[in-house]
């Protein structure tokens, strides 16, 4: 039986990075779609920690071992089960608030970029529209542009001293 790998010689490196860039590139990048997706995950784990309350407090109740689907159970068993749901659950409300950081924050920034960069008229102008991402981008190099001069500057007063 042939291997993956060996059935199809022509695969390379980069083809598999393909690969792995379209399977990435099907996650939502809008935070707002990721929050949306992982509610059906939030539900399914919440279910999870209640079922796995439900045995811990039936074992608390009859003392005696409970009948599951993972077989018979002891309290201290079921404690640890139910610890490493919580820990779970703890992990996607994490996840979820940081989604909704992420939300509020692109929500802040599209809402400031609409309402204080200039949009000039295209009919008026040859100019085109400045998008806001170029327009950060042109502001990062010509910060970078000037802490270079600043040291360029700098360097050439110490020079003078010695």
């Amino acid at each position: 039986m042939a291997t993956p790998s060996s059935s199809n010689p022509s695969q390379t490196p980069a083809s598999s990075s393909n690969a792995q860039q379209s399977s990435k590139s099907k996650e939502p990048d809008d935070p707002v779609t990721k929050l949306k997706s992982s509610i059906p995950l939030l539900k399914e784990v919440i279910t999870s920690l209640f079922e796995q309350a439900s045995v811990v407090v039936q074992l608390q109740s009859s003392g005696e071992p409970v009948d599951t689907a993972d077989g018979k159970l002891t309290l201290e068993q079921q404690n640890v089960k139910f610890a490493k749901q919580l820990e779970e659950f703890h992990h996607t409300c994490d996840a979820l608030e940081t989604n909704i950081m992420v939300a509020r924050t692109a929500y802040i920034q599209a809402y400031e970029s609409n309402t204080f960069t200039s949009n000039p008229d295209t009919a008026d102008s040859d100019v085109p529209p400045q998008v806001y991402s170029d327009y950060l981008s042109h502001v990062r190099s010509q910060v970078t542009a000037t802490k270079e001069i600043h040291d360029l500057l700098q360097d050439f007063s110490r020079s003078l001293n010695e």
